[in-house]
Protein backbone atom coordinates (compact mmCIF):
# COMPACT_ATOMS: atom_id res chain seq x y z
CA UNK A 1 0.00 0.00 0.00
CA UNK A 2 2.85 2.41 0.73
CA UNK A 3 4.24 1.99 -2.77
CA UNK A 4 0.96 3.29 -4.17
CA UNK A 5 1.36 6.73 -2.56
CA UNK A 6 1.09 9.81 -4.67
CA UNK A 7 3.19 12.92 -3.99
CA UNK A 8 0.18 15.11 -4.77
CA UNK A 9 -1.79 13.42 -1.98
CA UNK A 10 1.00 14.09 0.51
CA UNK A 11 1.17 17.71 -0.64
CA UNK A 12 -2.62 18.11 -0.36
CA UNK A 13 -2.57 16.75 3.21
CA UNK A 14 0.28 19.06 4.25
CA UNK A 15 -1.28 22.10 2.57
CA UNK A 16 -4.65 21.44 4.20
CA UNK A 17 -3.02 21.09 7.62
CA UNK A 18 -1.03 24.29 7.01
CA UNK A 19 -3.74 26.57 5.61
CA UNK A 20 -6.68 25.29 7.66
CA UNK A 21 -6.84 25.82 11.42
CA UNK A 22 -9.49 23.11 11.74
CA UNK A 23 -7.70 20.33 9.85
CA UNK A 24 -9.21 17.33 11.58
CA UNK A 25 -9.17 13.82 10.13
CA UNK A 26 -12.48 14.29 8.28
CA UNK A 27 -11.33 17.51 6.62
CA UNK A 28 -8.01 15.95 5.57
CA UNK A 29 -9.82 12.97 4.06
CA UNK A 30 -12.19 15.22 2.13
CA UNK A 31 -9.55 17.64 0.83
CA UNK A 32 -7.17 14.89 -0.26
CA UNK A 33 -9.95 12.99 -2.04
CA UNK A 34 -9.53 9.84 0.01
CA UNK A 35 -13.15 9.63 1.17
CA UNK A 36 -13.37 6.03 -0.01
CA UNK A 37 -10.07 5.09 1.63
CA UNK A 38 -9.98 6.25 5.27
CA UNK A 39 -7.50 3.49 6.15
CA UNK A 40 -5.15 4.79 3.48
CA UNK A 41 -5.39 8.26 5.02
CA UNK A 42 -4.41 6.83 8.40
CA UNK A 43 -1.37 5.26 6.76
CA UNK A 44 -0.40 8.57 5.13
CA UNK A 45 -0.75 10.36 8.47
CA UNK A 46 1.33 7.74 10.25
CA UNK A 47 4.10 8.10 7.67
CA UNK A 48 3.93 11.91 7.77
CA UNK A 49 3.97 11.96 11.58
CA UNK A 50 6.88 9.51 11.77
CA UNK A 51 8.75 11.66 9.24
CA UNK A 52 8.14 14.79 11.32
CA UNK A 53 6.18 16.52 8.54
CA UNK A 54 2.87 16.78 10.38
CA UNK A 55 1.84 16.81 14.05
CA UNK A 56 -1.43 15.93 15.73
CA UNK A 57 -2.56 18.32 18.46
CA UNK A 58 -4.72 16.33 20.88
CA UNK A 59 -6.10 19.38 22.68
CA UNK A 60 -7.61 20.78 19.46
CA UNK A 61 -8.08 17.47 17.66
CA UNK A 62 -6.38 18.87 14.55
CA UNK A 63 -3.32 18.21 12.44
CA UNK A 64 -0.76 20.91 11.73
CA UNK A 65 2.11 21.00 9.30
CA UNK A 66 5.45 21.22 11.09
CA UNK A 67 8.38 23.43 10.13
CA UNK A 68 9.92 20.40 8.43
CA UNK A 69 6.63 19.87 6.56
CA UNK A 70 6.61 23.50 5.41
CA UNK A 71 10.17 23.08 4.16
CA UNK A 72 9.08 19.97 2.25
CA UNK A 73 6.20 21.92 0.66
CA UNK A 74 8.49 24.78 -0.38
CA UNK A 75 10.98 22.36 -1.91
CA UNK A 76 8.25 20.39 -3.69
CA UNK A 77 6.61 23.52 -5.10
CA UNK A 78 9.95 24.97 -6.19
CA UNK A 79 10.87 21.72 -7.95
CA UNK A 80 7.45 21.56 -9.59
CA UNK A 81 7.85 25.14 -10.86
CA UNK A 82 11.33 24.42 -12.21
CA UNK A 83 10.10 21.37 -14.10
CA UNK A 84 7.11 23.27 -15.47
CA UNK A 85 9.36 26.07 -16.71
CA UNK A 86 11.74 23.55 -18.25
CA UNK A 87 8.88 21.85 -20.11
CA UNK A 88 7.64 25.21 -21.39
CA UNK A 89 11.09 26.14 -22.65
CA UNK A 90 11.38 22.78 -24.42
CA UNK A 91 8.01 23.30 -26.12
CA UNK A 92 9.16 26.70 -27.40
CA UNK A 93 12.22 25.13 -29.02
CA UNK A 94 10.12 22.69 -31.01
Amino acid sequence: MISEHRPTTVVKILETAFFNNEANLRKLIDKSRLTEYPEKMKLYLLILENSGLIAYHKTDGVYRTTYKGMHFLRTYNHTFDLLSNFEKSQEMKV
